[in-house]
């Protein structure tokens, strides 16, 4: 098990920069529609949020398997609890 603690930092690590960009761009479409501009930016700033964190997690499912999606699946939530964090203090 030792052996993998570098491969599975390194997909923690993947999926919290991937999560930190995706709680990023939530929180800019949220700012978008708070702001009554136009329907369709936010809606394709969401579909891109889905289909990136989709394909990444699919990604590292299909070609590292089950270690790698459920470290980097760790990332994505260490990335939600931060933010949520910040955004509490906002």
């Amino acid at each position: 098990m030792t052996a993998h603690l570098p491969f599975l930092l390194a997909w923690f690590i993947a999926g919290a920069i991937l999560g930190t960009l995706h709680w990023m761009s939530l929180r800019w479409s949220i700012g978008l529609f708070a702001a009554g501009r136009s329907v369709l930016l936010p809606f394709l700033t969401q579909l891109a949020r889905f289909a990136s964190i989709g394909a990444a997690l699919t990604f590292a499912a299909v070609h590292q398997g089950a270690y790698a999606l459920l470290a980097s699946a760790g990332g994505v939530l260490a990335a939600r609890a931060v933010a949520l964090r910040r955004a509490a203090r906002t």
